[in-house]
Order: C-alpha cells, then sequence, then structure tokens
C-alpha cells in the first residue's frame, strides 16, 4: 500500500519535469562554448647543465673564469677601471644573450647580491658593482649564481675569487687618494 501511494505520488511529477519544448525556444540561438585558439609560447631553450669537471682558473690580465678548460668559460670575474680612479668587479655570465635586454643575475651564498646585467650578444651578459661594495665578500665562500633562463650554476670556493676581490680593492684609490688626484676650481 505504501508503495502504491508513492508511486501515485512520484508519477505525476516525472511527467512534470520531461515537458516539450515550444515554439518560443526554437527562436532562440543556442549557446554553444566557442573554442579559443590562443598560439602557446615557445619554450625557452632548456639552459646547459654545468660540467662536473668546471672549476675556477686564472687566465690572462687577472680575470679568473669558471668553466671546462679549452672550452668557453660559464662565469667570468675581473677588475676593472671605474670612474675617477675607482674599481668595479665586473661578473660575466657567458650565455646566449638576446640583443637590447637586461636581467638581474643572482649570487646567493653566505650573502645575496643581485646585480643588474645587461646583454651583449650573441653570448655575454654583464655587469658590475664598485669593488668596495661589502656584497662582494660573497666571492670568499662556494655560492649560487642564477641567470633567469640561464640555470644555475653552482660555484666553489676558491682562494682566486678571493685573490681577485681583495687584490681589486687594493688596487682601487682611497677616498683620501681622490681628493689629491683632483685638481680643485678656484672659485672667481
Amino acid at each position: 500500500m505504501k508503495r502504491s501511494l508513492l508511486s501515485v505520488l512520484l508519477v505525476p511529477l516525472a511527467a512534470c519535469s520531461n515537458s516539450a519544448p515550444d515554439e518560443t525556444d526554437a527562436a532562440y540561438a543556442a549557446r554553444v562554448p566557442m573554442e579559443t585558439r590562443v598560439p602557446s609560447p615557445r619554450p625557452a631553450p632548456p639552459a646547459p647543465e654545468q660540467p662536473d669537471d668546471a672549476e675556477w682558473r686564472e687566465g690572462a690580465n687577472g680575470i679568473v673564469t669558471f668553466g671546462v678548460e679549452g672550452s668557453t668559460p660559464l662565469l667570468s670575474l675581473a677588475c676593472e677601471d671605474g670612474a675617477l680612479g675607482a674599481k668595479r668587479i665586473a661578473i660575466t655570465r657567458h650565455f646566449p644573450a638576446p640583443d637590447g635586454t637586461g636581467a638581474l643575475l643572482a649570487l646567493v651564498g653566505n650573502l645575496r647580491l643581485r646585480i643588474p646585467v645587461d646583454a651583449e650578444p650573441p653570448a655575454r651578459w654583464i655587469g658590475s658593482l664598485d669593488a668596495h661594495d661589502e656584497r662582494w665578500r660573497i666571492l670568499d665562500d662556494r655560492f649560487t649564481a642564477t641567470l633567469p633562463g640561464g640555470g644555475m650554476l653552482r660555484l666553489p670556493a676558491s682562494p682566486l675569487t678571493r685573490a681577485l676581490r681583495t687584490e681589486c680593492r687594493a688596487r682601487a684609490e682611497t677616498p683620501g687618494d681622490m681628493s689629491e688626484s683632483v685638481t680643485p676650481v678656484p672659485e672667481t
């Protein structure tokens, strides 16, 4: 009896849910999801793996390089002249560089140092900071160097990098020395 009563109540309810379409429904356009075709960006070429036998080497003109002997270095450090006799430590990441671009080369070790670098095609990113910048102490221990799209280098501690930093700072004129090399302009 309970089943028949339940059946009697559910049949009219089921009949109401499947109504036939009326003439007004045919006048409306059907909604269909549109597929948009957006070209997928071309993936960047993978950064080369760091060779296991890469190491720090002293190059010509006091340049210190990291890489495998006989091949293009992965990273270079040099002491260069700046304005008014100041010395700067220049860092070069050897990796393909599109013309007119810039990036931040991140050095992470016991300290963190982000150096603005500019692309010099075809394959160099170059930046520099004052030799007296205390953040260069990162060169005294092992650190990583990361260039966006260029991968990460794991760089071991080396007496060559410490010596470059120390010698570059020693060759830089101190503020007292700079005042002697500048001739004052007489007041009129």
